[in-house]
């Protein structure tokens, strides 16, 4: 016998010498000798042993949850998978199990202690925010939650914004393909699944999401990783966020560690050799940076510091609490370097429609061909769509063909005949330059109005 919760040897009343083993319910019968297989029935004659039957006592606590589900009546599926995500358990019931909804949330809190919240997807996507309303079924209120991913931490209100747990593979994949100073455009971020790993990678990210929420909780994961110097997050449509970056004009605020360094002595003064005006701590030596703004904060002759802000790769990164302590951190408004190497856009439902923002949106005198960013478009095929539907799909908004770097990949089964799909491509240089693409954006005619 093998249940949770229940021993398979146990005591027999009155009797020191003996215990009983107990074998599966299968054999429980009052002929369960004859039906043993033959390694058992071997046992049992070699050494001498008996074959009797016993009563155990079962209750709710020994059953696990699949075994407690099967019980619903008849025709009803017992809902066989949920995703966890933090302490919520998330359903997404098929219509004859709701009448039993209650009891499927309660049951498996129940049998997982470690979660606290059960909840299920009421209808489909509608709202320009691509999310789901949900309905709690058991335990806590709570819909707050935090994930873990490959060592960054993330928190999200699971009734709010998107979050899919399944997809951890792919945040994975995509960012091992970033250069590690790579500057990345997350056009559709959510709360940061990909912008957090790029940034610890060490790559620059302007993450942008339209839904208020989901910028809310980028903000906050920005903070609890420690990546706010790398990381800006805006609340912007997707699409003119492209147009604003491929002219070099989208703007973002990070957070910069303002450096208080000893200005430079005269020639043959004490510690001439070790200090200099305007000057940073190298980059390579980040404990010595450490040190010469602690005592930089600290020095009764600090009034005749300088504060250097440093750069990104030079930046002292000091923790939120060191910061509140030197108060060091400053806010700075950076524009989008000019080449970015890669523009992510991570709304399936939607995200090959606002590929129209690329035609004609590479502008800044900056770009040539060689450098045009690389895309990374998540999509859905359905039904007997192929890859190179997709393919021809995404040529027809671009206005011309992709080229032939342009790579599918297969991302997950989300359900039978639909299925999600990663497509990367360079922007042809025919779509990033298109003369006539961008006459007709008129965000570029007020810009071009405003010069003039």
């Amino acid at each position: 016998m093998n249940r949770p919760r229940m021993r398979n040897v146990i005591d027999i009343e009155g009797c020191n010498t003996h215990k009983l083993l107990l074998l599966n319910e299968a054999f429980s019968s009052s002929d369960a000798a004859a039906t043993l297989p033959p390694e058992v029935t071997e046992a049992v004659e070699k050494l001498d042993l008996s074959v009797e039957t016993a009563a155990v006592s079962v209750d709710y606590s020994h059953w696990t949850a699949t075994q407690v589900l099967q019980l619903l009546p008849e025709g009803v599926d017992a809902p066989c998978s949920f995703e966890t995500i933090g302490h919520v358990a998330h359903f997404n019931l098929r219509d004859e199990v709701l009448p039993y909804k209650h009891l499927v949330g309660r049951v498996t809190l129940d049998k997982n202690p470690r979660l606290r919240t059960a909840v299920n997807k009421v209808g489909n996507i509608s709202n320009e925010f691509r999310v789901y309303e949900m309905e709690v079924l058991a335990g806590d209120t709570d819909t707050i939650a935090e994930v873990k991913q490959h060592g960054a931490r993330f928190k999200l209100d699971v009734a709010k914004v998107y979050w899919n747990s399944r997809l951890e593979r792919e945040h994975l994949r995509l960012v091992s393909c970033f250069g590690s100073d790579d500057v990345v455009l997350d056009a559709m971020a959510g709360i940061g699944p990909f912008a957090v790993p790029a940034a610890h990678k060490g790559c620059l990210v302007f993450a942008n999401d339209l839904n208020p929420e989901s910028h809310r909780w980028l903000s906050e994961n920005v903070r609890i990783n420690k990546v706010a110097h790398r990381v800006a997050a805006l609340n912007q449509d997707a699409r003119q966020v492209i147009r604003l970056a491929g002219r070099g004009e989208l703007e973002g605020s990070f957070e910069r560690a303002q450096a208080v360094l000893p200005r430079a002595r005269k020639k043959g003064s004490e510690g001439a050799k070790d200090a200099s005006a305007g000057s940073v701590a190298k980059a390579t030596e980040p404990e010595h940076q450490a040190e010469k703004v602690a005592a930089g904060a600290t020095s009764a002759n600090s009034t005749a510091d300088q504060a250097v802000l440093a750069t990104p790769d030079q930046a002292v990164l000091a923790t939120p609490d060191q910061a509140a302590t030197a108060k060091l951190d400053k806010t700075v408004t950076e524009a989008i370097p000019i080449p970015f190497q890669r523009i992510v856009m991570n709304l399936p439902a939607t995200a090959v429609e606002f590929l129209d923002a690329l035609p004609g949106a590479f502008t800044h005198p900056s770009w040539s061909a060689e450098t045009l960013p690389i895309v990374h478009v998540y999509t859905f095929l359905k039904g007997e769509e192929t890859e190179q539907d997709l393919r021809a799909r995404v040529a027809d908004i671009l206005g011309c063909p992709l080229g032939e770097d342009a790579a599918v990949h297969m991302v997950r089964d989300v359900a039978p005949n639909k299925v999600m799909y990663c497509l990367s491509f360079r922007v042809p240089a025919a779509c990033a330059f298109s003369r006539e693409a961008a006459a007709e954006d008129p965000e570029a005619k007020r810009a071009k109005l405003g010069d003039a």
